[in-house]
């Protein structure tokens, strides 16, 4: 579940965003995690660690999760128009100090 849930969150992202700048890019990296998920479920059916339904079961829920959460939470359900990778996004550093604590934070905002 867990590696469907990052390969569909993988696609997601680099579908909305465009992070590479170029499609076949996006689309090599998106077809190299779901790959990675694939081999992941497989090598679990033949070591004996999961039954095939488990596997097939756990593709459905994590490539679900991976592409409704971001989805709903980030994209607001495809309302937003898609963000671009080469937009710069806006960095606030300010200073951290108190009780033994010294530092400097950091905030981005797209």
């Amino acid at each position: 579940s867990n590696a469907f849930a990052s390969a569909a969150l993988m696609c997601t992202y680099h579908d909305a965003l465009d992070l590479y700048g170029d499609d076949a890019l996006d689309f090599t990296a998106c077809g190299t995690s779901i790959a990675a998920a694939v081999a992941t479920g497989l090598f679990r059916i033949m070591s004996d660690y999961e039954w095939v339904t488990d596997v097939l079961t756990g593709a459905v829920v994590g490539s679900l999760s991976g592409i409704l959460i971001p989805w709903i939470l980030h994209f607001q359900g495809g309302a937003r128009p898609p963000l671009s990778g080469g937009d710069a996004p806006t960095m606030t550093f300010y200073p951290l100090m108190g009780d033994g604590v010294l530092g400097v934070g950091a905030i981005g905002v797209l």
